[in-house]
Order: C-alpha cells, then structure tokens, then sequence
C-alpha cells in the first residue's frame, strides 16, 4: 500500500505524461527549426508531451512528412523507435520473420519497418478480422491466433 502511494505520488501526481508529439514550432533557438515549421518527435521519459506546448530537445525532433497528419505523426515516433530498435539487427534482405499482435500499436508498425528493411517473408498474427489490415501494412503472410 506504501509503495503504490510512493509510486503515484512520483509518478503521477504533477507530471504530465505522454512521450510522442506533433506540432508548429512557436519558438526556436536553432537554425534546423524556424517559427510555423511543423514537426514531431518524443521527449526523454518524464518529460510528458500532453500539453498544450512542449520544450523538446532537438536530437528528439524531426520535420513532419507532409503526408502524415499531424494526428498520425504523434502516433508514430515511440512504436516507430520500439519497432526499427528490435528488428534491425536482426532483419536483413530475404529475412523471414514472424510478428506476434501484428494488428497492435506497434506490431502494425513493425510489419511495415520489417518489410523496409528488407524482410522477404513478413507473417503476421493477428485475428481473423484484422488480416486485411495487416496485409496493408505489408504483411506476407497472415495467421489466425
């Protein structure tokens, strides 16, 4: 009982939570950003995004692509980050691999990084309802779990 009030009370109380964001640049100290550029990007753990403005670090922010949303590019740097970390090393031309909750946030994502980087044979698990899904994030192969 201690623990969880130590836990919400560094954790959760008074902090802002949230790790991806996207946005307009209202001010900028950086010749790589000018004022009314939109971008994306994630903040270190703690940091919190859910708010009407963030301070990021540059190394953390990236032009937006002009055909992302800015809905979708807030979406997409942790799952994007998560999904290119675990399968780079190991995804190489004519790979096969196998994702499990190919359907999730970011198995739908690390379908598409799979087949980026070269994966011949990309299978997804998922359920039945969300092959088609799958298969148009670039999944060859899909299997029922």
């Amino acid at each position: 009982q201690r623990l969880r009030a130590i836990i919400k009370h560094n954790m959760v109380e008074n902090h802002i939570i949230g790790f991806d964001f996207s946005g307009i640049v209202v001010e900028s100290n950086s010749s790589s950003f000018q004022v009314g550029d939109a971008v994306f990007g994630t903040m270190p753990p703690s940091c919190g995004t859910l708010a009407e403005y963030v301070c990021a670090p540059l190394d953390q922010v990236c032009h937006k692509p002009t055909s992302l949303s800015f809905a979708q590019a807030a979406a997409l740097p942790l799952v994007g980050l998560t999904a290119l970390q675990s399968l780079k090393p190991y995804i190489h031309s004519n790979s096969s691999i196998l994702i499990l909750g190919a359907s999730g946030g970011t198995g739908h994502v690390a379908v598409s990084v799979a087949r980026v980087l070269g994966a011949q044979h990309v299978c997804g698990v998922c359920s039945q309802r969300n092959f088609e899904f799958v298969q148009q994030q670039g999944a060859t192969h899909t299997l029922d779990y």
